[in-house]
């Protein structure tokens, strides 16, 4: 049964649940260990002109010397929606991208296509900073309070080539005193789709290869004037399995109100955004464009 979620804060829900249960930071052991940045100058007019890595060889993006055509709007929006993203953004580019077999390990299904010096747009986010133990993992014997240097880090590349995954690497990092290895997984995009009332009850549309993940609602108690919005998790590129069809799930009547207007529809955003630059005064948006973090 779909569970009922706040989609304003889907973006950042991962480090909430984190925080609230006020965790101690984990301290690297040892001398500093350098972290990873995305130096400044990296990406230019939309592509990568200087190598960059992530978990030294497990995933780079070669500098590309072709012409980048922005991605349009719609593009960007569902570059953006892909779970399992979580994080600041970083910066956007083109770029030539190889993910080592060797060094990283295939999470999720559908298995993930070989990618090896592929030309593909590469959308780099950062998590916390800080890692976190939680208190009742501490007695475990595999307790660790190493903080990797790229902790936090993933890419979501899309190809060019679509016979090519569209998938995220999550960089090797500290989960609560555990630490996991690089990792790719097949790209899913947040959806808010469309629903219709039949006979009283909700029922909602899910695309081929979509899955029911939540509905959002909220409204005035008083009036019964509610709003309603219907979130689904869509594999992007399914090259390598057979998708479910395109269906509907009735929900029943559970999230109906008096009155019930729909919500917006579209891909729904899996990363946050740096506040605006007091200096410049630019927003941060821009940074999924054409400038801004290892940008200009």
């Amino acid at each position: 049964m779909p569970k009922r979620f706040s989609m304003t804060s889907l973006a950042v829900a991962a480090l909430v649940a984190v925080s609230a249960l006020q965790l101690a930071p984990l301290q690297a052991q040892g001398a500093p260990v350098k972290t990873t940045v995305l130096a400044k100058g990296t990406i230019i007019n939309g592509r990568f002109v200087r190598s960059f890595s992530l978990d030294g060889s497990a995933l780079t993006v070669a500098p590309y010397a072709g012409v980048a055509t922005p991605l349009s709007p719609a593009r960007r929006a569902a570059l953006w929606a892909t779970a399992p993203l979580s994080g600041m953004v970083q910066g956007l580019g083109l770029g030539v991208v190889t993910v080592s077999p060797t060094r990283t390990k295939q999470s999720g299904t559908p298995r993930v296509t070989s990618l090896v010096r592929v030309l593909a747009w590469v959308g780099l986010v950062k998590g916390n900073e800080i890692s976190y133990g939680c208190p009742a993992m501490r007695a475990s014997r595999h307790y660790s309070t190493v903080v990797p240097p790229a902790n936090g880090w993933q890419a979501v590349i899309v190809p060019l080539n679509p016979q090519k995954s569209i998938a995220v690497f999550s960089a090797r990092r500290n989960i609560c005193g555990f630490l996991h290895g690089s990792s790719i997984t097949p790209g899913y995009e947040q959806l808010s789709t469309t629903w219709q009332l039949v006979r009283g009850n909700v029922v909602l549309s899910i695309p081929a290869c979509g899955s029911v993940v939540g509905f959002d609602s909220g409204g005035n108690e008083y009036t019964g004037v509610g709003t309603l919005t219907g979130w689904v998790s869509v594999l992007e590129r399914p090259l390598t399995t057979h998708c479910s069809h395109a269906t509907t799930y009735d929900e029943g009547t559970r999230y109906r109100w008096t009155v019930t207007k729909h919500g917006p529809t579209g891909p729904l955003p899996q990363v946050t955004y740096p506040l605006p630059s007091a200096r410049s005064g630019r927003h941060a948006y821009a940074l999924a464009g054409r400038e801004g973090g290892g940008q200009r």
